[in-house]
């Protein structure tokens, strides 16, 4: 794994589907990881779940390939951030993982902090209800110059840079978003306003709103890094299922693309 490098997927969890492919992406995880999807309600949330933590450890696994899929193990960060456990000698590894209906991101990087946030671009907002907690003076002027109907998309673009940084930080919610000031996400790389966070030159964002299906919808992913030693680094999209080894006595996990 390039230390130069932010590698990134992203993938519909839906094209996961049937009995084997889903036993499969069990076999890999912990038992705690494999019980927590019957917590959920909506069986389609408890499955993206179980896809999203079989990716993460398969995205570990292409980039560290002498470590199996089932072999990693993680702990918790003083706000709740996971973090690579053992083995020991990769807790230089970073990542983060999100996931909403139908759409699930991975980001995996080597000495640096991580962040990564997906919303669906089409997601309806009670923005008048949210900005306020949300946006600084300067991004709701951005927000209300925007035409109605692209008002709830400009809101999730800073929403979940927002939470993309949060997440890099490994403070979660307790960062008080309406004190952040993005310059608008629409023009160029998203970059912290430089007169209100001097500490922005020491992270690098970017942003993508991926092509629209049939149906209209589309995701906007929010991405937020830390520059090692201040160097740019580059970010690599996948769009497919990592190729990694197989965990002894696990077998492979087929992904119907």
């Amino acid at each position: 794994m390039h230390p130069d490098e932010a590698h990134v997927w992203q993938l519909d969890p839906t094209r996961v589907a049937g009995r084997e492919p889903t036993e499969a992406a069990a076999a890999l995880l912990s038992p705690e990881e494999r019980a927590r999807p019957a917590a959920h309600r909506d069986p389609r949330a408890g499955h993206t779940f179980l896809v999203a933590r079989g990716l993460l450890r398969c995205a570990l696994s292409e980039l560290v390939p002498e470590v199996a899929p089932a072999v990693w193990s993680f702990t918790r960060g003083p706000y709740g951030r996971p973090q690579i456990a053992t083995p020991r000698c990769h807790t230089s590894v970073r990542f983060n993982v999100s996931h909403t209906r139908d759409q699930v991101v991975c980001v995996v990087v080597r000495d640096a902090d991580c962040g990564i946030d997906v919303e669906p671009a089409g997601r309806t907002v009670d923005v008048p209800l949210l900005a306020g907690d949300v946006l600084a003076p300067a991004e709701a002027a951005v927000l209300a110059a925007a035409a109605p109907e692209h008002r709830s998309e400009v809101f999730l673009r800073h929403w979940t840079l927002k939470e993309a940084y949060a997440k890099a930080l490994g403070v979660g919610m307790r960062l008080p978003f309406a004190g952040l000031v993005f310059g608008p996400p629409t023009t160029g790389a998203p970059r912290l306003d430089p007169a209100a966070h001097p500490e922005g030159a020491d992270w690098q964002f970017a942003q993508w709103v991926t092509a629209r299906g049939p149906a209209g919808q589309g995701w906007v992913v929010s991405l937020a890094l830390s520059r090692p030693g201040g160097r740019e680094l580059r970010i690599v999209r996948h769009d497919r299922w990592p190729t990694c080894p197989p965990s002894p006595s696990r077998g492979h996990l087929g992904v119907q693309m």
